[in-house]
């Protein structure tokens, strides 16, 4: 079964989500930025007006490869601390510029970091993974962090047209749709698996 999500970051500014969950969202996955004081105070204030809402919430972060993947991830997971806010997940957004090498030690490290009993996964386009991730990746690997995919198809469903996409069998989240408007809240669509919420 899935669940109507939204995602958010500061681009969308402080945030009222009792509309859009009367419109039937459930969950709301917020940018964790840590980079200036003022996007971070946006970060916990969609926190906790997601949960003033009565929805429940996760969390997703750009790598920064040239900073300590541990030191980062305790920044990120601080945020959801200081909104008194549980995270479902913590999704490291795997997009953008070629990675460097050690990419996957880098992201391992960093889920070390946010804590053993925090489920964290993996956000990404086909595009972007066939090219830097499926030639670099492992089955095992794989297997240890679950896939939101990025595929701007309309379609709110879990599936599909690249799964599977080695080494993932299916989704446990899909974003379907880029940018819009709900409720007066500046968002991307998206379905999760009920067990991701």
């Amino acid at each position: 079964m899935a669940v109507k999500a939204l995602d958010v970051s500061n681009w969308g500014g402080y945030c009222d989500f009792h509309e859009a969950r009367a419109l039937g969202y459930r969950h709301v996955i917020v940018r964790l930025s840590s980079e200036r004081p003022g996007k971070r105070d946006i970060a916990i204030q969609q926190l906790q007006a997601a949960q003033e809402a009565g929805m429940t919430t996760s969390g997703y972060s750009w790598p920064y490869f040239d900073q300590d993947p541990a030191e980062f991830a305790d920044r990120c997971m601080q945020i959801a601390v200081d909104a008194g806010t549980p995270l479902k997940y913590v999704w490291l957004d795997l997009e953008g510029a070629a990675p460097p090498s050690n990419m996957f030690a880098w992201a391992w490290e960093f889920y070390r970091g946010v804590g053993a009993d925090q489920p964290c996964g993996i956000y990404t386009g086909p595009g972007w993974w066939l090219k830097y991730g499926q030639p670099a990746a492992t089955l095992r690997e794989g297997r240890r962090v679950p896939l939101w995919l990025a595929h701007y198809d309309g379609i709110a469903k879990l599936r599909d047209e690249y799964m599977p996409l080695y080494p993932w069998r299916a989704l446990a989240a899909k974003q379907y749709q880029g940018t819009t408007t709900v409720a007066g809240v500046s968002a991307d669509l998206n379905v999760v698996g009920k067990r991701y919420v």
